[in-house]
Order: C-alpha cells, then sequence, then structure tokens
C-alpha cells in the first residue's frame, strides 16, 4: 500500500515498472506527467474504499508538453472505486500520444458511492 500515490513519475523518461501487487491508499497507483518511453506492465492494481481516483492516470500539465511511447498492458485492476485507467491532456497545446494499452483485466471498477461521486 502506498501512499498519496504509490509511484508518481513527473518529466521521467525512460522508466518500466512491473511485477508489483498494489493497494490503492489515497490516490493512483501510477501517475505519470509529461514523460515519455514507459511501460507499466504485469501489475496487479487493488482497489480500496480510501481511494476515489483512477487506478492508472496519466496526465501532462505544462504548456506544450508531449508525453509518448508509453505502454499499459497485461495489468489486473479490481475494486477501483474511480475509473481503471485515464489519460488526460489540459488544452489543446499539451498531447499524449503513441499510447498503448492492451490486454488489460479492468474489473469491478466506478464503485464510488452515489452520494459522493464525482
Amino acid at each position: 500500500m502506498g501512499g498519496h500515490y504509490w509511484l508518481r513519475l513527473n518529466k521521467c523518461n525512460n522508466v518500466t515498472v512491473h511485477d508489483n501487487i498494489v493497494q490503492m491508499r489515497s490516490n493512483n497507483v501510477l501517475r505519470g506527467r509529461d514523460s515519455s518511453n514507459r511501460s507499466f506492465f504485469n501489475n496487479t492494481c487493488i482497489g480500496t474504499n480510501l481511494a476515489y481516483a483512477p487506478a492508472i492516470q496519466l496526465k501532462n500539465i505544462n504548456l506544450n508538453a508531449i508525453s509518448s511511447n508509453i505502454q499499459i498492458y497485461e495489468n489486473t485492476i479490481y475494486n477501483a472505486y474511480g475509473p481503471g485507467i485515464w489519460l488526460i491532456g489540459e488544452d489543446k497545446t499539451t498531447l499524449v500520444k503513441d499510447i498503448t494499452i492492451r490486454n488489460n483485466l479492468i474489473t469491478k471498477r466506478g464503485l464510488m458511492p452515489t452520494s459522493t461521486r464525482i
């Protein structure tokens, strides 16, 4: 079980994360910003009622930022209160491209109670 994020990659390139079993604590298992050449595979992300966020979140927040060549595959995500995988670009100048998401098993997600749903 991680802290606010289990792993946060901010402006990191050439990173591979694999073969982990992680319980979500208060936010994402993996959060990436403005980074390229990343692989996230063969991980198990277990949601808890402590975290309403997506298990995996890729986001660009800086103007003209580009995240590219990202591989997310063969992961298992379950019991997440939020989405399984979430990709975000802040505006039309930020770009998330060349992303491959394949062969992931995502079950029992979106479990956030209706009374607190965002």
